[in-house]
């Protein structure tokens, strides 16, 4: 399994908002995800795309690589990385697995067990 989320510090002579992180996420909330999805030539897009969602499913355990919340969002190709927010704005993961990942199954979890395809 590859990482590809850092957390950098630093230091500015600008202020910046820094996100609030909510960690009491609720069934059917409303949420919006966003990232920067790849365009038709394989490029990232520079431009910021958003999808409004709901929060479907919170596994009672993790999966591996810490997946925990199933929701509706249409993610696309390359959002990974971008922030799932409440109505508030407030943080409350991060997109990391599309519905169909096509490298091996995702869907273990942290304890080894499969979970069944229903």
């Amino acid at each position: 399994m590859v990482d590809d989320l850092a957390l950098l510090k630093f230091s500015s002579q600008e202020k910046y908002n820094v996100v609030k992180i909510k960690n009491d996420v609720q069934k059917n909330e409303k949420i919006l995800a966003t990232g920067f999805p790849f365009q038709d030539n394989f490029t990232q897009s520079p431009q910021l795309k958003y999808t409004m969602g709901y929060v479907k499913k919170i596994l009672h355990q993790p999966l591996i690589g810490g997946y925990q919340l199933g929701y509706s969002n249409n993610i696309y190709s390359g959002m990974s990385g971008g922030s799932i927010l409440n109505e508030k704005g407030e943080l409350i993961g991060i997109n990391a697995l599309g519905s169909y990942p096509f490298l091996g199954n995702h869907y273990i979890y942290q304890n080894g067990t499969i979970i069944s395809e229903k």
